[in-house]
């Protein structure tokens, strides 16, 4: 029994020391081998320049683009207010008080994960999206969900807020082969995304979590306005607008 005790204790001291090892090493590694591509907006937005793949509901690919090289880049200052506040109230409310990460939502995340025996990419903030589509691939594991904190607290260390929100701004995906806020406008309405209203920026902003479902032009528009809804609730909590402002997009048709 003895023997036994101690072979048990031999085992759990690699796995810990094994882990612990992990935990030191990844951040440095992933440092290393990221670095050069940290140095400018320019490079981090460049790196993965390669195209996205859609994946429906059910986590499973269903279409490729294999090249994302036509989006339109655009400073901040030329992305209207009510988009920047739009995207922020429905992808990250606290944005410009986290280090680049959230504690509660990567638990929440991590104990959903767990419980359904799925490695999943909920609890994301902004940079840490960023740092998914335009630096990481897109494989699922917990080592690349450390490895995208690590990324995003480097990317926070290094560029503003507005710097950071700019670069996500310039390479999420909207649907309807649109990359980037400025080609996401002229896609959906025909117009620069400096010209955006209210309606059209939380329209928007709503189908980022599934382009595919909430495409409004390819059958998903009931989907979309569900979508806004939500998306306008939560810049009335963070009083971006008032209430009425919200009950009146909500019930009013979006042209596209």
């Amino acid at each position: 029994m003895g023997k036994l005790l101690s072979k048990y204790k031999q085992e759990f001291y690699i796995i810990f020391l094994s882990f612990v090892l992990l935990i030191i090493s990844v951040p440095v590694l992933t440092y290393f081998y990221f670095a050069k591509d940290l140095t400018s907006k320019e490079s981090i937005m460049n790196r993965n320049n390669t195209g996205v793949t859609l994946i429906d509901r059910f986590d499973k690919p269903f279409f490729t683009f294999y090249s994302a090289s036509f989006k339109t880049i655009v400073p901040i200052s030329d992305i209207s207010e009510v988009m920047q506040q739009a995207i922020i109230s429905a992808e990250d409310k606290d944005f410009y008080q986290h280090p680049g990460f959230s504690l509660k939502a990567i638990s929440r995340s991590l104990l959903a994960d767990i419980s359904k025996r799925n490695v999943a990419y909920g609890g994301s903030t902004i940079t840490q999206q960023l740092v998914k589509n335009v630096l990481l691939n897109a494989n699922k594991s917990f080592l690349r969900k450390y490895q995208e904190i690590v990324l995003a607290q480097e990317i926070e260390r290094r560029y503003s807020k507005q710097e950071i929100l700019e670069m996500y701004l310039n390479s999420v995906y909207f649907g309807e082969g649109a990359f980037g806020a400025e080609d996401a406008a002229l896609t959906f309405f025909g117009k620069h995304v400096n010209e955006l209203s209210l309606p059209e920026a939380s329209l928007l902003a709503g189908v980022l979590p599934s382009p595919s479902r909430y495409d409004p032009l390819n059958g998903g528009y009931t989907y979309a306005k569900q979508r806004q809804s939500y998306v306008l609730s939560e810049m009335v909590q963070k009083r971006f607008i008032t209430k009425s402002e919200a009950d009146i997009c909500t019930n009013c048709p979006t042209d596209l």
